[in-house]
């Protein structure tokens, strides 16, 4: 798998090789956070989901789920 930002040449590479590919959440939160000052309410609004998936992704990890496990849970818990 690659987890990278959202430089569309990751895509490209993964689509090619048949590799998984995953947006890391980091540098999109950093927008976020830079748009509290602008616009508070909806960057709270993003930072609570990006918390809950930080949260799930921990989650997955101490559970050592499979991708298919965190999957079925993900959708199971929506």
């Amino acid at each position: 798998a690659i987890v990278s930002d959202a430089y569309d040449g990751y895509e490209k590479h993964a689509r090619t090789t048949g590799q998984k590919w995953q947006l890391r959440w980091m540098p999109i939160r950093r927008n976020f956070v830079d748009a509290e000052k602008s616009n508070p309410e909806r960057a709270a609004e993003a930072l609570s989901f990006i918390r809950k998936l930080y949260a799930f992704g921990l989650e997955v990890v101490e559970r050592r789920m499979t991708p298919e496990g965190a999957t079925e849970e993900r959708l199971s818990s929506s």
